[in-house]
């Protein structure tokens, strides 16, 4: 017959760390993972509003070279941004995806009417606000495909650099399709610690990694990391660690 398991048992071997709040969003307890993440013990925590300990700010571009060095996939608003330079087959909203400049792709998200009509003030099409086929979103996305082509007829004929500075002036959210190379050189990731070096090992070379997307205002986000351990490098000291809370399970 097996024993059943505990409720505190579950708790403690969560691997995500574990919150519990009160009515007053005060922290209450945590498992032994969320002690590891805030870098905290339960007990000295426990009392404080959350929020004066986990102040969150995930910013989009955090998150976007996050998923690329993951490379998994992304959703705004039901649009897959990760499916290359074809219109998906669900739009909600267009347009907002890669277009092809002279010199390769950009981004463009004129995710309404009014940011539609800047567009097409920028590229020298003001008639196609007018026209029924793209007058509404609705109508955009019933001819995304169209609407692609006729805004790449246009785009195709100067760099990525000159209509992304015009369509900055113009206020219409754009901005260059980066590879690995160009992202980690990026100045606002390297400015927020996306980009952090880890050390080299005895006998390895240091590199370069994708640092922590979300920022907590106790937690310190250095931009350089120890190296990674080497095999049963840390093994000792996990056993005498797990040794040491046997009696707190």
């Amino acid at each position: 017959m097996n024993k059943a398991v505990s409720d505190d048992a579950i708790w403690f071997s969560l691997p995500m760390p574990g919150f519990i709040l009160d009515a007053e969003d005060r922290i209450e307890s945590i498992n032994p993972a969320a002690e590891q993440f805030a870098n905290a013990s339960a007990k000295a925590l426990r009392g404080f509003p959350i929020w004066d300990k986990l102040a969150v700010d995930a910013p989009l571009d955090d998150a976007f070279a996050r998923v690329r060095s993951n490379h998994a996939e992304l959703y705004i608003n039901d649009v897959d941004v990760s499916t290359g330079n074809d219109v998906p087959e669900l739009c909600t909203i267009t347009p907002f995806e890669t277009f092809h400049a002279e010199d390769g792709l950009f981004v463009i998200a004129a995710g309404n009417d009014a940011l539609f009509k800047r567009l097409c003030d920028a590229l020298d099409l003001p008639y196609l606000p007018g026209d029924p086929r793209f007058a509404s979103n609705a109508a955009r996305c019933d001819n995304a495909r169209l609407l692609k082509r006729l805004i790449e007829a246009v785009t195709l004929g100067n760099p990525k650099s000159y209509w992304i500075d015009r369509l900055e002036k113009a206020g219409v959210p754009t901005g260059p399709i980066q590879d690995v190379a160009e992202a980690m050189q990026d100045p606002q990731l390297i400015a927020r610690n996306m980009v952090a070096t880890v050390a080299a090992p005895p006998g390895g070379a240091r590199f370069s990694a994708a640092g922590n997307p979300i920022k907590m205002s106790d937690l310190p986000d250095s931009d350089q990391r120890p190296p990674a351990p080497l095999l049963d490098g840390d093994r000792e000291a996990i056993l005498n660690w797990l040794k040491s809370r046997e009696g707190n399970a």
